[in-house]
């Protein structure tokens, strides 16, 4: 299963159930014994951040409430299996603790895969996580050889793959909408979405990194020299665009909703041009005449995929960028993806579905990707080290 927010509100139900098809499928094949894994956040990683205790971290990432929310979704019992090291040998549907409690899993140890793989020995191993199909982990690539040849994804993973491979081939008429908040770490995935889509339109804080470039104000923020030296490059290379106007590839935001403090206890101070911002102030959003010019330009694509949120989407004077791209996208009159991650709140997803209609039907998402780092290592070509596992069982 995927990990990392599985219980944040209707976003947390929504992974769950998105994996039941998958589950329902294996039950019909009668096993004694189904065990599930998956990860729930690092507290490792956690700890590093900020400096206390990992064990401070561990009720919160427990995966034994994940197992009872599954129970209850499923309508089936669920038993809940804490200890690792102590293989299962009982009949039924078992729910491991969080794989990253112990530290080898991030490092593919082939003991701790070992011990993984000793819950189901003799059965098949059958992937379904797409969310961290980039990375090497014991619990998604270490058990595949284990297994000998008895690996196989889930259908999840299959339709991720299938909705994501057309992106890699978009028509003339695409566009693609990208934002969060550095430039760096979405570098390859910019490069790749210029080199390919008709339209990029930028959003969220990586917006600064764009006016850095041109030289105009960027309010209270800073930008590292590297970030503007990237973003002068795809301006370079690309080119930017003035909405009805020829010219590049690269769209920016021509006003913005601004506030003072910081991105932890932001403060909304008005709405204006992107070229006002003042020295005390950051973009914490995109503005109405950007959400109108850039729904013009979605709603008639071919294609449209979309990787991060427009502005802070946690506070809710700076989301009505955000749920304007959702609108906008789930209107859009040829293929429509999310690119996962970040991109919207649980919150958010929760009041949006009474707007728009159900993922995959007409006047909704084409696909909702439940990959965010992995959809954008795909969209960039990068191999996924889980599924690449599979070639060397």
């Amino acid at each position: 299963m995927d990990g990392d927010r599985l219980l944040e509100g209707n976003e947390g139900n929504l992974r769950i159930e998105m994996s039941l098809p998958t589950l329902e499928r294996l039950i019909e094949m009668q096993p004694s014994r189904l065990v599930l894994m998956t990860h729930l956040g690092d507290p490792d990683k956690l700890a590093k951040k900020t400096g206390r205790p990992r064990e401070e971290f561990l009720a919160a990432l427990d995966t034994e409430k994940v197992a009872r929310r599954l129970s209850e979704l499923w309508g089936k019992p669920v038993q809940f299996h804490g200890d690792i090291a102590t293989p299962i040998t009982g009949e039924g549907i078992y729910f491991l603790q969080n794989t990253r409690f112990d530290p080898r899993e991030k490092k593919n140890d082939p003991g701790y895969a070992a011990l993984l793989a000793a819950h189901a020995q003799g059965g098949i191993f059958v992937n379904d996580a797409f969310g961290a199909a980039h990375r090497a982990h014991a619990s998604n690539a270490g058990v595949v050889p284990l297994f000998q040849g008895r690996s196989y994804i889930g259908l999840l993973m299959q339709r991720e793959l299938e909705m994501l491979s057309p992106l890699l081939l978009p028509p003339q008429q695409s566009v693609a909408l990208i934002g969060g908040l550095k430039i760096a770490d979405k570098i390859d995935t910019i490069t790749f979405l210029a080199e390919h889509y008709g339209t990029v339109l930028v959003g969220g804080a990586m917006v600064y990194a764009f006016l850095a470039a041109q030289e105009k104000p960027i309010g209270a923020a800073i930008v590292p020299p590297e970030e503007r030296e990237k973003a002068q490059e795809l301006i370079g290379t690309y080119g930017l665009r003035v909405v009805g106007i020829d010219g590049g590839k690269i769209v920016l935001p021509t006003d913005g909703v601004f506030g003072t403090g910081s991105a932890k206890a932001p403060q909304y101070t008005r709405s204006a041009g992107i070229e006002t911002i003042e020295g005390n102030e950051y973009f914490f959003d995109i503005g109405e005449e950007t959400r109108s010019q850039y729904a013009g330009i979605i709603l008639p694509a071919e294609m449209a995929v979309w990787n991060g949120p427009m502005g802070l989407v946690e506070y809710e004077p700076f989301r009505g960028g955000t749920d304007a791209m959702v609108l906008a996208m789930a209107a859009c009159e040829g293929i429509s993806v999310a690119g996962g991650g970040e991109t919207t709140t649980a919150e958010q997803q929760a009041e949006l579905e009474k707007k728009i209609p159900k993922v995959g039907t007409k006047g909704g998402f084409s696909h909702v990707s439940t990959g965010g780092g992995a959809t954008l290592a795909y969209l960039t070509g990068k191999e996924l080290p889980s599924l690449a596992a599979f070639g060397q069982q």
